[in-house]
Formats: C-alpha cells, structure tokens, sequence
C-alpha cells in the first residue's frame, strides 16, 4: 500500500494558512511614495545587479516563511509515508468472525473459529512496546466479556479470546465494522489496522453496504479469509416451530409443527429432540430427502397457566449451530363451556368438552346454565364457548346483547338447529348471522365432504396426506344452511348444501351446525376426530402472546420505552447468561434458547431459535469483498498464524513524517533569519560593514539631506 495518511487531519485544513506570507506580500508592503531630491548622481553609479539580488532575497524569503508554515502543519497533522521501511507505534482493531458457520472445518480440520483465534493470538503477541489492540466480534457476545477499547495488556487479551466460543446467529458487518472505527477513532497513533478473521460466508459479507462509511484516516483494512472444509454428512437446519392457530389452555396435549430442511445433496437421517417448561422430553427420528423440506409434528404438554416454552434439537448432522428452535407462549386457565340448557338437550357435545368433566384432560369445563340465571351474568367471565339454539338467542333484548357483546370481544357461539320450534328460525336477532331451509331426512344417511381445509378448525383432524378424518361420515337428518355472505362453509353433502359454516364476527366466530351432533343425526359424533372438532371450535381465536417474543440469535431485543429503565436477563436455556443493566446497553442474544427479561416489574420471556443461512456453504470467493464495496481494503487467504505474521509484517511499512518536518520548519526558520540579515553570521554581535553602494546610502544620511532642504 502506497500514499500518505495522516493521524490528525484537522491541520490539513488548516494548510491555506501557509499563503499568509503572500498575502502580506503583496498586499501589506510600504508603498512607493514620490519625494524631491536634488541629484540622482549616486544612484546612476549603483550597480543595476544589486537591484536583482534584492528581488531574489524577498521571494527566497518569501518562500522560506510559507515553508516554515507548511512544515509545521504538515508535522502537526502526524503524517504517515507507506510503501517505505519504518518503525512506528500502531493501534489494530481485530474483528474475529464468530458466527455459526465458523464452526465448520477449516482444511487444517479444526474448526475456523480456532484459526481465528490462533491467528489473533499471533498478532497479539507479536505487538511491539507501543503497540495496542482491541478485539470486536462479528455477534455480539455479553458471554466474552472483551476489554473495552484498546489494551496493551498482551495476558489480558490472551485471556479474552479463550472466552470466544461460537454462536448461533449471523454476523453484522457493517455494525461490528462501525465499532471497529469508533475505537480507532481514539487511537493517537498515525499507523492505524483493522485484521477481519472470517470464512467470508455470502450471508454477511455478499451484502453491499447502505451507505458509503468513512474510516479513520490511516486506517489499512485486511481481511484474512478462513477457507472451509465441504461437509461429509447431511446438514439439517430447524426452522421456526409452528403453535397451535387456536388458544391455548392448560391441562391439554398439543401438537406444533416443526420445518427441518436438508441442505445438502445426501438424504439425512436425524432425530429431533424436545423440551418444555415441564421437564417434558420426546425424541423422534426424521428422514429428509435431499434438497427438500420436511414438517415433523411434535407433542406438547401445557401443565400450568401462564407462561410456557418449548426447545427442539437436532442431532446426528454436520453442521451444530443451525440445530435449535424455541418459542415462548401463554397458557390460559382451564376454560368453561357454556351450554344454554340441561345437558340432555346437547347429545355428546358435553362429553367430548371433557370426558371426566372437571377438565382434567382437555382444559375444557362443561358448565349448564339455570334457568334462573341471566346470560349477562354468566358472561361476566367470558366461556371458551357458548352452545345454544336459536330460540336462546331470542330470550330477552338483555340476553342479546350480552351474546353480542361476547362474540364481538372474541368469544366462540356454536348454534344448534331447532327441529321442533319454527318460530325460532323465523325471529332470529340479525347479528346471529344465520337461516336455515327446509328439514331433509334419510333413512339410509347422505354421505359427506369436507370444504375449506385450510380452516384452523381442520388443523388437528388431517392425516399425514393432508387429508382430513371425518370420511366416510353419514347424516341422517338435517336443517340446510342457506348461504349468507362471509359464511365458510365446513361441511357439505356431495350436492353442496351446507351443514357446518363459520362467520367471523369482528374478534368472535360465529359456528353454525345444520345437523344435531347425536347419534340419531349423524355418525359424526361416533368418529374419533369429534372430539378434536369440538375442542377447535371452542379454542378458536387468537391466543393472547402476552409477553413473549421470538428472535432470530445475533438480534437484540427491541421494544424498550424507556431506554434508561434497568432491566435484568436471565437464561433459561441456552447456556449461561445473567446481565443487568439500562435498557439501551441491552446486548444481543446470540445463542438459541429461552430467556426472561425483567423491566419494571414486568417479566417477558424471548425465545431465540438459530439463524438457519449460517449452514449455507456458499462464501464469497473474490478478491473484493461486496460488504465493503466502499473501503479500501486488501483479501488474503489464511494459511496459519506464521504465515499471516509475515504477510502483516510486510505490509505493515512506513516512515511517520513528524520529525523530518519539524527539522524541515526549524532549518527554514533559520535560513529565513540569515536571508534577512546575513551580517548577523558574518559577524556576530557586531555592527554589519557597509561594503557596496546601497549599504552607503544609509537612512540617517537621506534624513539630514531633507533637513537641509527645509
């Protein structure tokens, strides 16, 4: 590298100083004025040479003056000449690399972060007496607890980079790089270096950056490329673990969907492990296809109320950090269904809502309302449920509006059909939201299909095809629905008339049922998925989050209204992990896991899964690196810690100016003072001999000469 820097750029600014001298050259100097003399005799006789040396003894000292200037501000600004041997103090900023995918193999068969680490062990021991170094990493890591700023300290550094272990997320360039100018930006140094250890992977490094950065002056840019080692196994990444679409309830048994995708050209045999806030352990083993996506479905058992977590792993693939996933979600109390009549009147219904009736296994408790008791009253703690027949719904205005009210704010109305009172079907309040047509019966029953699949109400009734599990279901007799605009139908004879639909109603879902779920209707009721049906109809809604969030490792949590506030982390899972602090120092997370945080007496819980693209084995392979496209910077491929030592050594050239300008300025000043007045060398302390013309023609002697005239 070739050029001049310089360490302290505000004095090249002030290089236009050096053009005063000029300045009061020409503009400053005594004016010519015109005075009588009697006789031009004595200047005829002077040589016309002396004339001429004049001239040149004011522009010599002219420049001499404008030299002493320059050379000050020159010296001032600290100036650095590359491309020459020299010695020099230098402050280096090392920006290791420590994302997922440096855990794969460099060719050595070590892992790329331990050649990183070898490599700024190296440069940390070969620092000279004046030398300092500050570590940044590429993901943030309260974990290694880095020196802040620069230290000369080389067992202090030794001991920081044992700290470094690999993370879970990706890697910030443009963020760790802005780091790394802000500390060298404190340097006092003219030699100024930033050594990035990477593998270059295209996820962080083959992102052009925003916007064009400016580093410190002086600052030479070195990144030392970590070649990989290719995978021998399968890679497998686990991706974002899928909830139930429904409220969630304690007491019950869930199923979440996990996506696993194989990155890699071999078919991968894994298997995926899971943990829940319980202690709750399930181990299964996966296939996936090469190149493709495959959906593992997961048991989960919600214990308690409030909040609860699930962590999966994958283990017998090549690649560890894209392996986890967790979510954090809330568990609501066990939830009652309110049916508006004795339970003879509900057939089985009341029997799937909980088989023992306590809710001991679905979470669901069937509770009947009294006559003597008002809806407006039993709705004051919202059901997971309403079950009713339309006359209920025609009671009393006051019992109108309290199940309007409830379904608007989210809750679920299931409507059964009422064979024997027609005038209910005809007085039915308008926010009910149905009709109905004429009975159909058959003996023999009419067999059914199944509408708009990917309804969250099918969701737990599907097979392994995607198929839903109500064939083969017969209906005997029935009440029509006859269709309404924003009706979804659910279920359908082969003829498509409608015996199940959903109406969303703002927050609440409407279910209307064609058919009474009996025995004596229809064979739905004797069909295992009923019970799954039911329990979706009286869960569906959204299931409040609360406080939980879900981040992808290497991200830091956002939402903190007072940034001033002191907040506490804790690890739940995940390794090991306690800081407090104010809410604006809030470090990144960088490994998958669950963690609570605390804030004004408020706890949230995160979960944090991997970042899937570290797997990727894809690098950027050219000699400029896009992410940054916008700084001079120089692309070496790593060989070892020697290796990389000699090629800093070499590059690492350069005389600093300081001193050969000062000696510039400090020779010119003096040569200045001897232009002006060369008598003083001649003879020191002495008065100058008048040798030439000019020197005889002094002052005094013009002064008498105008005295006499007057």
């Amino acid at each position: 590298m070739w050029g001049i820097v310089s360490a302290s750029s505000m004095f090249l600014w002030l290089l236009p100083l050096a053009a005063l001298p000029i300045l009061f050259h020409l503009f400053l100097k005594v004016r010519k004025q015109v005075r009588p003399f009697p006789s031009l005799m004595f200047f005829l006789q002077a040589e016309p040479r002396l004339s001429a040396r004049k001239r040149i003894r004011e522009w010599l000292t002219l420049l001499l003056r404008i030299t002493v200037i320059a050379a000050l501000l020159l010296a001032l600004a600290r100036l650095l000449w590359l491309g020459q041997s020299g010695g020099g103090a230098i402050a280096q900023v090392l920006l290791i690399d420590n994302s997922g995918s440096m855990s794969g193999n460099a060719p050595d068969g070590r892992t790329k972060l331990a050649n990183a680490l070898d490599a700024a062990s190296g440069l940390i021991s070969d620092m000279g007496p004046a030398d300092s170094i500050a570590l940044v990493l590429l993901v943030e890591d309260p974990a290694a607890a880095l020196p802040s700023g620069f230290s000369a300290n080389k067992q202090l550094l030794h001991t920081a980079l044992e700290r470094i272990k690999i993370t879970h997320g990706s890697g910030a360039p443009a963020q760790s790089l802005m780091q790394a100018f802000s500390i060298l930006g404190t340097a006092s140094t003219a030699r100024r270096e930033i050594h990035i250890l990477t593998d270059a992977q295209d996820t962080e490094w083959a992102k052009p950056p925003h916007a064009n950065r400016s580093p410190p002056s002086g600052t030479a840019i070195t990144l030392h490329r970590i070649r990989t080692l290719p995978h021998e196994t399968p890679n497998v990444s686990v991706g974002e673990i899928e909830l139930p679409r429904r409220s969630l309830v304690a007491d019950r048994h869930y199923a979440v969907n996990v996506t696993l995708q194989n990155l890699s050209k071999k078919e991968a045999r894994v298997r995926l492990n899971s943990l829940d806030s319980s202690g709750v352990k399930h181990s299964l083993p996966a296939e996936i296809p090469p190149q493709t996506s495959r959906t593992i479905t997961l048991p989960i058992e919600t214990h308690q109320a409030g909040a609860n977590w699930l962590t999966v792993d994958l283990e017998n693939d090549a690649f560890e950090p894209d392996n986890h996933s967790s979510v954090a979600f809330i568990c609501q109390p066990r939830k009652k269904v309110l049916f508006c009549g004795p339970e003879s009147t509900f057939g089985m219904i009341p029997l799937a809502v909980s088989p023992s009736g306590d809710g001991s296994l679905s979470g669901l408790i069937p509770v009947f309302k009294q006559k003597e008791r008002s809806l407006t009253d039993l709705l004051k703690e919202p059901p997971a449920m309403v079950v009713l027949r339309p006359a209920t719904a025609c009671a009393t205005p006051a019992d109108q509006a309290a199940l309007s009210g409830y379904l608007e704010k989210g809750g679920n109305i299931l409507v059964l059909p009422d064979l024997k009172t027609t005038t209910a079907r005809e007085n039915v309040p308008p926010w009910l939201r149905l009709r109905f047509g004429q009975p159909i019966s058959n003996e023999k029953g009419q067999p059914v299909m199944v509408l708009n699949k990917t309804q969250s109400i099918w969701d737990d009734l599907k097979n392994d095809t995607g198929e839903v599990m109500v064939n083969q279901t017969k209906v005997f007799s029935l009440l029509p629905l006859l269709p309404l605009p924003g009706q979804i139908p659910l279920l359908a004879l082969q003829d498509g008339t409608p015996l199940l639909a959903q109406q969303n109603l703002k927050k609440g879902t409407l279910f209307i049922s064609g058919i009474e779920l009996d025995s004596k209707a229809s064979t739905l009721p004797l069909k295992a998925a009923f019970v799954a049906l039911i329990h979706n109809m009286a869960l569906t809604g959204q299931n409040p989050g609360g406080n939980t969030t879900t981040l992808l490792a290497g991200t830091k949590p956002a939402g903190q209204e007072n940034p001033d506030l002191p907040v506490q982390l804790h690890a739940f899972t995940g390794g090991v992990m306690e800081w407090q602090g104010p809410g604006r120092n809030l470090p990144a997370l960088p490994r998958a896991g669950i963690y609570s945080l605390e804030a004004n007496h408020q706890t949230s819980f995160i979960a944090v899964r991997s970042a899937i693209a570290e797997g990727r084995e894809s690098f950027v392979a050219a000699e400029k690196i896009p992410a940054l496209a916008d700084l001079s910077h120089q692309v070496e491929d790593y060989q070892d810690s020697e290796s990389l030592i000699r090629l800093v050594r070499r590059l690492r050239t350069g005389v600093e100016l300081f001193l050969p300008l000062l000696l510039l300025a400090l020779c010119a000043a003096v040569a200045e003072g001897l232009i002006v007045n060369p008598a003083a060398l001649a003879h020191p302390g002495k008065a100058p001999v008048h040798t030439s013309i000019m020197d005889r023609i002094s002052i005094p002697m013009l002064l008498r000469f105008w005295k006499g005239r007057a």
